[in-house]
């Protein structure tokens, strides 16, 4: 058979669409398939699949390694080759036997401790998201610095419930009125098209009925607003986005004055919810479940991440010299 590869690449696109996998992993694929098809071209001149090799697998994966690449980034590049000629055994443009990736294994990747903020990083920024929406509510004249108060209020929601949840931003930004209960979340757009419910406790409950009465104040003012049907909007009435929420986390991390060395991102957050719920006594398959995890070996990289910290402390703590 000597299909060319990008005319294959389209198939597996409509394919993949038909089995309803994300817009975002069929583009991953598609862009990663296509460096892929440039190197075996322009290295190998090789553009039909019957050419493709296991060897012209690995020296694609050496040369990304090479190139600056870290080995879990090099990995994601082989799980979309994995997928493509799986595409093609399916489709049977190739026997199984031929699958050239079958010899191919994963480069072996670093274990990385989990760095997540700790408890006092944590009250800084809700203490910083308080004190602001507290300024505002103090300037709020009728319809002036609502839309600032309307911003402080959003700002402190965000930030007390990932921190109480441990939600993907991509999970938060999609919440609405119907699926932010009282006592219950249900995430009904997962990763991998899960769904799963976590808590609500009191303190989040509570900083939503607030943030929801200056919203309605907001845009009953701008009355020519349609607004969607997400918790969380712009101040134009639209969704939130992923890249609005990197923003706004990173400013009110650096403003609060917490450790510079953390990563200061939404999904911090989820890291530290996680240790947090673990330092707290939760087991590792409730935890799993709260966070939406496939394999309890990913819950499992945070109960490491946390004993490396405590077995620090107590060899510090034990240190013969320190104890002389």
């Amino acid at each position: 058979m000597y299909s060319e590869l990008t005319e294959l690449l389209e198939e597996m696109e409509i394919t993949d669409t038909a089995r309803g996998l994300s817009a975002k992993t069929i583009n991953k694929n598609t862009k990663n398939l296509k460096m892929f098809f440039r190197y075996l071209k322009e290295t190998y001149s090789i553009e039909t699949l019957a050419k493709v090799k296991t060897v012209h697998i690995r020296e694609f994966l050496v040369f990304k390694y090479e190139q600056g690449s870290a080995e879990s980034y090099v990995n994601v590049f082989l799980r979309s080759i994995r997928a493509f000629f799986v595409f093609c055994e399916g489709e049977e443009f190739i026997k199984h036997v031929d699958n050239p990736c079958l010899r191919v294994k994963w480069m072996k990747e670093p274990q990385k401790l989990i760095r997540a903020w700790s408890n006092e990083d944590v009250k800084k920024m809700i203490q910083y998201t308080t004190q602001d929406a507290t300024n505002w509510r103090k300037k709020v004249k009728y319809s002036q610095g609502v839309a600032s108060l309307f911003v402080a209020e959003r700002n402190k929601l965000m930030v007390m419930l990932l921190a109480d949840t441990g939600l993907r931003i991509s999970e938060l930004r999609k919440l609405t009125d119907a699926t932010f209960g009282r006592d219950v979340i249900l995430v009904l757009d997962a990763k991998g098209k899960k769904q799963r419910a976590v808590f609500t406790s009191p303190i989040v409950y509570k900083q939503k009925l607030r943030y929801d009465r200056v919203k309605h104040k907001y845009f009953s003012i701008r009355d020519t607003v349609k607004l969607s049907d997400y918790v969380f909007l712009t101040r134009l009435g639209g969704q939130y986005s992923n890249d609005m929420a990197e923003r706004q986390i990173r400013a009110i991390g650096i403003a609060s004055g917490c450790d510079p060395t953390i990563r200061m991102s939404p999904h911090t957050f989820r890291h530290y919810f996680a240790q947090s719920m673990l330092a707290n006594g939760t087991d590792l398959y409730t935890l799993q479940r709260l966070l939406g995890h496939s394999s309890i070996k990913t819950t499992e990289h945070y109960l490491k991440s946390m004993l490396s910290e405590q077995i620090i402390e107590e060899g510090l703590n034990r240190s013969p010299l320190m104890n002389l």
